[in-house]
């Protein structure tokens, strides 16, 4: 009878938790602001020739000084399925194509901090006793900053080797559009032509995320997109196999917070358990 107490208890407190998280948040759920951080990277074989492209995304919330990072993990459930035993060790050999997908289950980890805090909480579920405490600048190391890092890095509005062939803006959408051609490629590395993309800052008012805080500030627009294009090349002497023409996308967009009463219930956890950071 004790367990059926406690289990009883706990139920109850989670759905007062929730009950409350919709009351205090009706408010403030208008003023949560989100952004969808999505990436395309191929990567290919050079003795098949085959090119594996992964696509990668992840939603940024905002709130007043906090921020919610949504990161989806998925996993992925194979047919065909064969196991071998060696001794103790026992190996599973998957056929990873499409076809033999059986099911893809999401499930997210949410990272939650404060603007210019250095400790955050990750919590795998709103239901978790407690949140686990993790290091901000690791963390964005690992899971954003890399990957804007990789354009600033490129230093690609003052690089010689890089030429301005064209800027055209979009009257409908607004979107101011520029092209860079490689002048010569050093290794195969350098991309064969560059393609940015800007909005008007007014369209990202309530976004702090940025690509490259020197672009926005030097066009005094925001950067939301570059892409990479790499032509095909057909097999010669120093290549055995055919380079298929590839493309990098790093891409940043506003987007629409349909669950609201979830992740202001996250941001109204995270207020309740930010003294555990102290």
């Amino acid at each position: 009878m004790l367990m059926k107490n406690n289990l009883f208890l706990k139920l109850f407190g989670i759905i007062i938790f929730f009950s409350t998280c919709t009351v205090l948040n009706k408010k403030q759920q208008n003023l949560i602001s989100a952004v969808n951080v999505y990436s395309k990277m191929p990567f290919m074989d050079s003795v098949s020739g085959k090119v594996l492209v992964m696509e990668d995304s992840c939603s940024v919330y905002y709130l007043d000084d906090m921020v919610l990072y949504r990161v989806p993990l998925a996993t992925t459930t194979y047919k065909n399925m064969t196991i071998n035993k060696n001794g103790d060790t026992t190996n599973f050999v998957v056929d990873m194509d499409d076809n033999n997908i059986l099911d893809v289950t999401i499930r997210y980890r949410n990272h939650l901090f404060k603007t210019n805090e250095k400790k955050g909480l990750m919590y795998d579920s709103i239901m978790v006793d407690t949140g686990k405490v993790f290091d901000v600048a690791k963390f964005l190391n690992k899971n954003t900053n890399y990957r804007t890092n990789a354009f600033n890095k490129m230093s690609l509005l003052n690089d010689p080797n890089d030429k301005l062939v064209s800027v055209s803006k979009d009257k409908k959408t607004n979107i101011l559009h520029e092209k860079y051609a490689s002048i010569s490629k050093p290794d195969q590395t350098y991309s064969d032509s560059t393609y940015l993309y800007y909005l008007p800052q007014k369209q990202f008012k309530n976004i702090n995320f940025s690509l490259s805080e020197k672009v926005d500030s030097l066009k005094k627009r925001k950067f939301f997109q570059f892409k990479l294009i790499y032509n095909a090349v057909p097999k010669n002497d120093t290549q055995k196999v055919d380079y298929p023409r590839r493309e990098i996308i790093l891409r940043i967009n506003e987007i629409e917070v349909k669950n609201q009463d979830e992740i202001a219930a996250f941001f109204e956890r995270f207020k309740k358990d930010s003294k555990l950071l102290k």
